[in-house]
């Protein structure tokens, strides 16, 4: 056992960055949410996170996690929530890593391998938990093979466990059901047929019930409804290392075909699953690790260790090249917090301050962190797909791209405020409401933008004394402020440093502050453009900081 711990250390070393970071994940906001929901005593039937969907049917399937990722967050912060992701996804790779030790001697190693391609979605989601269990199921089936079935029967209380904590359950039933298969192809006991059953019917046994069924079942069909990227079929070369790791696990388990049906079976499956979504990518990894490390260890013997080794570098590197982990370690900032750079943090905050509530609109990808940060405002939607009505999505992405359609959609739902996103992704309000004979812009940063509906009696105040109405995140850049009337420019400046009060370091507002200073001959207009070079990190931005410096 000591000699499989430096692989399974380093591969929790690998993921550990990737957990610790600050949290970007839009869905963990909705399962905090749910979470307090029915710690407080109301488990769930309709819709209680929206407003305008309240009544729409709903059960939470993944209860479980969501109840303990918010009893530790409430009581030890954010800090426990990336420390849950973290254990998950280190208990999953060690699993897989004793299943591939199981396969073959020194398979192990395979781990770290495994980690760098499970990375991107090492994620404070409850898909993580049911890695754990596919994982387990996958080291106990191995350990199992050619032994009683009293030994896989020890799969169901795993997957009676896991159905409580998300649909993902199922792919640990259907594994352990394609081992009892193989097993009764081989001694023909019945009783490996019976343990197969319960591993699929324990599935249902979760407060869920069948809805954890309809759930999987949706979230495999949803393209019809909306499209949603992670149910899209798997990228190429994105996704690079899940297409050469299943090319080579075909081959191989295709060879031992004979000796282990159970594993080409379960590849196979898990195989066109990833290739039909996208997130069933990661699962088949985990699935043909084992086949893959039998593969390295039969390399070794052939060709020599060098050999074995720069074939599981190769894997890694085609792995981390496809998902550009360069680029995503690089920007990585840590600290038990939600990352305001992606998430609507500052924008909750200023919903907060500033008392709004009532009908509204929000992005898709916000909707979950709102949840969590804004209990006494409902939000409009979140990412929870089976949650709303089917039509909604359709209608959503129809007027996604035609405003007086959208604005059409806002006015059956009274919604006269808004949260909308600044990443260009479908169903986020994305420049829909650039439109200031309408909407009044009352706050921005790089991640969100909120708007008042100027029609709105109840917001006349507050448009009065927030409204951006010269610093606005379309436009030019410098042609506003070379169109500006000098009789305009303090208020300018006032509006960028309010704007900076909770962005600092953009480098757009650096910009436009150097290029107000100049216009106004302000004494500290050098110590401006200063700054504004220092941000400006890529070519558009040094450009424009230099033709900002060379206003008069």
């Amino acid at each position: 056992m000591l000699r499989r711990a430096p692989p399974l250390l380093l591969a929790a070393a690998l993921v550990a960055p990737l957990c610790f970071a600050r949290v970007a994940e839009t869905d963990a906001g909705f399962h905090l949410a749910v979470g307090r929901l029915i710690a407080h005593g109301d488990w769930p039937r309709t819709n209680a996170l929206s407003f305008a969907f309240a009544a729409t049917p709903w059960t939470p399937t993944s209860w479980l996690y969501d109840v303990v990722a918010f009893a530790l967050t409430d009581r030890f912060g954010v800090a426990a929530l990336q420390g849950l992701t973290f254990l998950l996804v280190a208990a999953a790779l060690a699993l897989t890593g004793l299943a591939c030790a199981r396969a073959a001697p020194g398979g192990a190693w395979l781990a770290p391998v495994l980690a760098i391609l499970l990375l991107p979605r090492a994620t404070a989601r409850p898909h993580v938990a049911s890695w754990v269990a596919l994982s387990a199921v996958l080291a106990l089936s191995l350990a199992a093979r050619g032994k009683p079935w009293r030994w896989r029967a020890a799969s169901v209380p795993i997957v009676l466990l896991a159905a409580n904590v998300h649909t993902g359950a199922a792919f640990a039933a259907a594994l352990a059901a394609l081992f009892c298969a193989e097993a009764f192809l081989d001694t023909r006991d019945w009783r490996e047929l019976v343990v197969a059953a319960a591993a699929l019917l324990a599935t249902l046994a979760s407060p869920a019930g069948a809805a954890q069924l309809s759930s999987l079942l949706f979230h495999y069909s949803v393209g019809a409804v909306v499209q949603i990227q992670e149910f899209q079929p798997t990228p190429f070369p994105r996704e690079a290392g899940f297409f050469a790791a299943l090319a080579v696990a075909v081959v191989l388990a295709a060879r031992a075909r004979r000796e282990r049906p159970a594993e080409l079976a379960a590849i196979l499956v898990f195989g066109v699953l990833g290739l039909r979504a996208w997130r069933m990518a990661y699962e088949l990894e985990i699935v043909a690790a084992p086949t893959l490390a039998r593969g390295l260890v039969e390399l070794k013997t052939r060709a020599g260790r060098r050999a074995a080794a720069l074939a599981a570098a190769g894997l890694a590197l085609v792995g981390a090249a496809g998902h550009r982990l360069d680029r995503e370690l690089a920007s990585l900032r840590f600290g038990a917090a939600f990352d305001e750079r992606v998430l609507p943090v500052r924008a909750a905050a200023f919903v907060e301050a500033e008392a709004l509530d009532g009908p509204h609109f929000n992005a898709l990808r916000d909707g979950g962190y709102l949840e969590w940060a804004l209990p006494r405002v409902p939000a409009f939607i979140d990412a929870r797909l089976e949650a709303y009505p089917p039509e909604l999505w359709r209608r959503l992405e129809g007027v996604e791209h035609a405003r007086p359609a959208f604005f059409a959609l806002l006015a059956d739902y009274h919604a006269d405020w808004a949260i909308a996103s600044r990443v260009a992704e479908a169903l986020n309000g994305y420049g829909l409401f650039h439109d200031p004979a309408r909407w009044a812009l009352v706050h921005w940063d790089e991640a969100s933008e909120v708007y008042l509906r100027r029609a709105a009696p109840r917001f006349a105040e507050q448009i009065a004394r927030l409204e951006y109405r010269l610093f606005r995140p379309y436009g030019k850049i410098l042609g506003a402020v070379e169109a500006a009337r000098p009789d305009e420019l303090p208020a300018y400046a006032a509006e960028v440093a309010r704007y900076r009060a909770t962005t600092r370091d953009d480098p757009r507002a650096a910009v436009v502050l150097c290029a107000l200073a100049r216009r106004r001959a302000a004494p500290d207009a050098d110590a401006a453009c200063a700054e504004a070079a220092r941000l400006a990190t890529d070519v558009p931005a040094r450009l424009l900081a230099e033709r900002a410096s060379a206003l008069r």
